[in-house]
């Protein structure tokens, strides 16, 4: 059997640590590694989830322009995925109601025309002609 291994305080080992050093999300590390070339390594032999940085490498890029670049865009690109500010709800428009009310009110008018029409020689008073 091997001996446990010791972390060493110099390397940070996986998206998680890399990110929480940096203080930030794991999606916006990998960005700034994809985009402005953070130097982060993959294990050898291992899928793209395996990673590690070095802690030297990670101030020196820290330092350099491209990390202002990156937190400005950042900064930018977290504005812009804000949620809106909550609205509360409209009230219930009542135009809808009236257009329904005077819609059946219309019906009931060409039905009570129809009817008379259609009446209209029984019902028709003596003086009408």
């Amino acid at each position: 059997m091997g001996s446990p291994t010791v972390p060493n305080p110099d390397v940070l080992d996986g998206w998680k640590a890399i990110a929480d050093y940096l203080g930030r999300s794991v999606r916006t590390v990998q960005r700034w590694r994809r985009l402005y070339g953070l130097p982060v390594h993959s294990v050898a032999g291992r899928g793209g989830g395996n990673v590690f940085a070095y802690l030297a490498e990670v101030e020196t890029w820290r330092r350099g322009s491209q990390h202002a670049r990156a937190d400005a865009e950042d900064a930018r690109a977290d504005e812009l995925t804000q949620p809106d500010p909550v609205v509360p709800p409209r009230p219930p428009r009542l135009r809808r109601h009236w257009l329904w009310l005077i819609a059946g009110a219309g019906t009931i008018l060409l039905a009570a025309l129809g009817m008379a029409r259609l009446l209209g020689p029984v019902a028709q008073p003596a003086y009408w002609g």
